[in-house]
């Protein structure tokens, strides 16, 4: 609660009036690519007086995943008395990638595949490993081993 106050400023680290994390930070797999975030302004009167609601802010956010903040953007209450700058960042939940986080790799290196996850969520295999189709599971054949009738149980065999 701010009192007696044209302005209220909030530093990422510390919290909204009430408790609230800032950064907000919610967690799903997959992000539905916008979401509505509604702010009201709400002038708390003392004693028997009703609190006045100063502005709404109802604001549509569209958003796809990546590293840094969007620009500082100003938004108007539906009022028109006040006025809100906020940046966004969408950051995917560990394992998920690509723009709505709906893209899941997990790297390993077992006996059900043996690959790492490049930057979009697509399976690379490890050295010495093909098939990224079939999780890296096929092991690269020794040089001259015959496509045809040669295998391998190992890398390089």
């Amino acid at each position: 609660i701010q009192r007696n106050s044209d302005s209220l400023t909030f530093t990422v680290g510390e919290d909204f009036p009430g408790g609230v994390p800032n950064p907000v930070i919610a967690t799903g797999q997959r992000w539905p690519g916008h979401i509505q975030l509604d702010i009201q302004i709400v002038d708390l009167d003392l004693g028997n007086t009703a609190d006045d609601d100063v502005d709404l802010f109802l604001i549509d956010i569209n958003l796809t995943s990546g590293i840094n903040f969007s620009a500082p953007t100003t938004y108007n209450g539906v009022n028109g008395y006040g006025q809100i700058e906020l940046r966004f960042r969408l950051s995917c939940t560990e394992n998920y990638y690509g723009p709505d986080c709906a893209t899941f790799c997990m790297e390993r290196n077992d006996e059900q595949g043996h690959y790492t996850c490049g930057s979009d969520g697509s399976i690379v295999c490890l050295p010495g490993y093909q098939g990224p189709v079939t999780n890296c599971t096929m092991c690269v054949p020794a040089e001259g081993c015959s496509p045809d009738g040669g295998f391998c149980n190992v890398p390089g065999e």
